[in-house]
């Protein structure tokens, strides 16, 4: 019996796999929790945004695919801020204070294609922010 019920638990949770929620992998170094899932097709999509974070935090999951910081206080991308994040197609950074991108801010994000930055307060975009993004079809 025991091995019955075993098999029923498995195939329930692999029919179940559209999204899974991840408990600890989202908190990182900073300790700021944020949302980590799955999609169905096994891409991690890192969710921190409505956070009040003032800065990109440090310890996003490297496999994260996208990653949503929309809706929070960040003010400057720094230097290594996504250092690290060699899978990241999509960035959500829209409706924050961003008035600074620092010079190679998106450098060797090389499967990044979308960056959304509306709603900030762009001042300063520095020479060569979005220089090495081969893929990046929307900004």
């Amino acid at each position: 019996m025991p091995l019955l019920y075993g098999v029923f638990l498995l195939l329930s949770f692999t029919i179940n796999v559209n999204s899974v929620t991840v408990g600890n992998l989202c908190t990182n170094t900073v300790g700021t929790k944020c949302d980590c899932t799955y999609d169905g097709a096994g891409r991690l999509e890192v969710n921190c945004s409505k956070r009040t974070l003032d800065l990109v935090p440090a310890g996003i999951q490297p496999d994260a695919v996208v990653v949503d910081f929309s809706d929070n206080i960040i003010t400057t991308i720094e230097l290594n801020d996504f250092t690290g994040l060699n899978q990241l197609s999509t960035l959500y950074l829209q409706r924050n204070l961003i008035s600074t991108i620092v010079q190679g801010a998106f450098d060797k994000l090389y499967k990044l294609s979308t960056i959304n930055l509306q709603n900030n307060k762009l001042t300063v975009i520095q020479s060569g922010s979005f220089t090495y993004l081969p893929n990046l079809v929307s900004l």
